[in-house]
């Protein structure tokens, strides 16, 4: 091999290759014309003739200053003649050239066949983020297990930049694309996805993992089989985001995208332990995972992001419920929202989303979320507590979820009703305790609908709602289911004026009003168990 190669070290390459093989080392490098193409090659692989040759690749990479097209880094030997002894030394020098440099190197599409996933991520790591488009994962020329999930680090390290991801696999298995379909949340990361492969373990079960998903899969007859899944960043417009904690163990996950697309996966279906709070943990770090990377560098609004903490699952699995289980899945859900936060605080802006919806949900719950929305995105908030959402489901499980006396409090909106995120809010509804918040001091008159149960509703309410929403112009309809009524009903018609109508005992008393800012009608109904303020175009 010659000695020396001065055009090569100081000349800035277009293109270069590092390939390989049980009998050689050899390098390609792509210059801009006139220069073309020169290549190196080293006919023995022992440890010293690499220390050797590696000299060569690692002075033109440290003078390197340009963006390099592409880096190939491929075994380019016979698949039965493999073996990771002789490709990690290879790997690693290739590291320690790209760590000696002062800066990353700009790298606009990388091929890399390295022993394992975390040692193909060390390479990529010390690579410039801003410019890698395509990244190429060769794990052909060996059936062995590969933890494909190790991947998911470029969407932390991709710093919200979007590329095209390539899995090349020896066989493919269902498991593999279990876990492909975790890097199909990330939107704004990937474009698109390959899997290439050579043989397939069951490609029924392997399609039937997918079939929700859309994708071009090419048949078993063709030369090259893969499965091939296209990403568009502009359906994060679009996007519901949801959690189900209806298991402890096994929370679920869903997706929407416009009006068909729809994922949905199982958290911790492939954990097995003895020990169930080890379970528990594992699939809330893996729901908390899964939502940090998805949503750490988000910055379009999404449709709606919603939580259900019931675990109704898992209740139902009970005999004899006791009140020490439903304090134990309480405590689980502080657990995990009180991270969620964590996750939310850490966001450089707040995270933009339409719609909140919590079910199971109190107002420390609550607290834990809101705060951490962009109040010029959000504009609807559903809210059901405990009590209620079993009180719901009641007539769709085996045996009804009482919630327990003990555990019951009202829902107070004292701290929740001051934030800018409520008072941008349009349309609320809470399912719940009686919330003990004075209505006056609730910050709801800007609301358009509410529904919504309190603890006391009083004359002077009833006459400051009136008024105000009377000179509101997005007001469309408050249903307000009261506990307590410290209504006089000879005082209310003093100041509200005669009623449109009167039925029973005053069980029901109806007035019409007209609005200020337009030609509707405001309609107020007070029955013995709520009052309802309704828009409405002509008096019945």
């Amino acid at each position: 091999m010659p000695q020396n190669y001065p055009r090569m070290s100081s000349s800035p390459i277009t293109s270069m290759g590092i390939f390989y093989s049980e009998q050689s080392l050899k390098c390609e490098l792509y210059f801009d014309d006139p220069c073309g193409k020169q290549s190196f090659e080293y006919k023995e692989t022992r440890n010293d003739h690499l220390k050797n040759f590696v000299e060569y690749p690692e002075e033109i990479i440290n003078n390197q200053t340009g963006l390099v097209n592409s880096l190939n880094i491929k075994y380019s030997g016979l698949e039965e003649n493999y073996t990771k002894n002789k490709l990690d030394p290879v790997i690693h020098q290739i590291f320690k050239c790209l760590e000696s440099r002062k800066e990353l190197l700009q790298v606009k599409r990388l091929s890399i066949d390295a022993v394992d996933m975390s040692q193909a991520m060390r390479v990529v790591k010390l690579l410039d983020p801003s410019v890698l488009k395509k990244v190429e994962f060769c794990f052909e020329n060996r059936d062995e297990d590969i933890d494909i999930e190790d991947a998911l680090a470029l969407v932390d390290w991709n710093e919200g930049q979007r590329m095209k991801l390539v899995f090349k696999l020896h066989t493919i298995r269902p498991e593999y694309l279990e876990s492909v379909k975790k890097f199909l949340l990330h939107l704004p990361t990937f474009t698109e996805i390959f899997v290439y492969y050579k043989q397939c373990v069951n490609e029924n079960a392997c399609l039937g993992t997918i079939m929700d998903i859309p994708m071009q899969h090419e048949t078993p007859g063709s030369k090259e089989k893969f499965f091939q899944f296209r990403l568009s960043h502009s359906l994060l417009l679009s996007d519901n985001y949801h959690v189900y904690f209806l298991s402890d163990t096994h929370p679920s996950g869903y997706i929407k995208i416009g009006y068909r697309r729809k994922r949905s996966w199982l958290y911790g279906k492939h954990e097995t332990s003895e020990d169930r709070n080890l379970l528990c943990q594992k699939a809330q770090e893996q729901v908390l995972n899964d939502f940090d990377v998805n949503f750490r560098y988000q910055n379009t609004c999404l449709e709606e992001l919603k939580f259900i903490f019931s675990y109704i699952d898992t209740l139902r699995k009970e005999k004899n419920l006791k009140q020490e289980d439903f304090e134990r899945l309480n405590q689980l859900t502080i657990q995990f929202l009180g991270k969620l936060k964590d996750i939310l605080s850490r966001r450089s802006q707040l995270l933009k989303v339409k719609k909140l919806d919590i079910l199971c949900c109190t107002d420390d719950n609550l607290m834990q979320i809101l705060p951490y929305l962009d109040p010029n995105c959000l504009k609807t908030i559903k809210l059901i507590d405990p009590r209620a959402e079993y009180e719901r489901l009641g007539d769709r499980v085996k045996y009804r979820v009482k919630y327990p006396e003990t555990m019951l409090k009202p829902f107070v909106l004292d701290e929740i009703c001051q934030l800018e995120q409520w008072k941008s809010v349009t349309e609320l509804e809470i399912s719940s305790q009686p919330i003990s918040t004075s209505i006056q001091e609730m910050n709801i008159i800007h609301f358009s609908k509410i529904y919504m149960q309190v603890e006391t509703i009083s004359s002077e309410d009833v006459l400051y709602l009136k008024d105000h929403l009377l000179l509101s112009t997005s007001f469309r309809e408050f249903l307000i289911h009261f506990k307590n009524k410290a209504i006089d009903y000879e005082t209310l018609v003093g100041i509200m004026g005669p009623p449109h109508r009167i039925y029973g005992d005053n069980d029901r008393i109806i007035w019409f009003f007209q609005m200020e800012v337009n030609h509707q009608f405001l309609k107020v109904r007070l029955d013995m168990k709520y009052i309802a303020f309704k828009l409405t175009s002509h008096i019945e």
